[in-house]
Order: C-alpha cells, then sequence, then structure tokens
C-alpha cells in the first residue's frame, strides 16, 4: 500500500516537537501520514513501525533517510513531501 507523507503532514508533526526534536513517535510526518490515510494509529522508529497496534513492518530505507533528517534541526527543513510503499 502506498503512503504518500504531505507537506501538511510535515507542518503538522512541527507543533509535537519538543526542545526541536521529534519525540513521539505517533506524532512525527510518517506515523501521521499512515494514520490520515488508513484510518488506524500508527507508531514510526527507525528500524520498524507498527500499524494498528498489530501489523509490524521494517522502516523503508527512503523512510529512514527521511526520519534522520526530520529529527535533525539543521536538516529539517531539507523534508520535502514524498511516497512509499507499506510492505
Amino acid at each position: 500500500m502506498q503512503i504518500n507523507i504531505t507537506q501538511e503532514d510535515i507542518d503538522r508533526a512541527s507543533q509535537y516537537l519538543i526542545q526541536n526534536k521529534c519525540v513521539y513517535i505517533d506524532k512525527c510526518p510518517v506515523a501521521l501520514a499512515i494514520t490520515r490515510e488508513r484510518g488506524v494509529s500508527a507508531t514510526v522508529q527507525k528500524d520498524f513501525m507498527v500499524v494498528a497496534c498489530l501489523n509490524f513492518y521494517y522502516t523503508p530505507p527512503e523512510v529512514v533517510d527521511f526520519i534522520e533528517k526530520y529529527d535533525n534541526s539543521a536538516t529539517r527543513d531539507q523534508c520535502m513531501p514524498f511516497s512509499f510503499e507499506l510492505e
């Protein structure tokens, strides 16, 4: 299934930053996009994602790259909307 991270997801996630860091694994842009598009809760970490409490997925490399950029305040502004396959 394709997940589309929009600029709105990226902007919305910024309200959950604490001391300029993304600490809520269910409020990052990727988790917000999964929740918005699939209507289920999601948590995202660099090595795995949990969707709807029961489905575990390995985090795709392009999502890991996005997370690393987003988690670094010096590169966060380089984060752009993108899509990935959740398999």
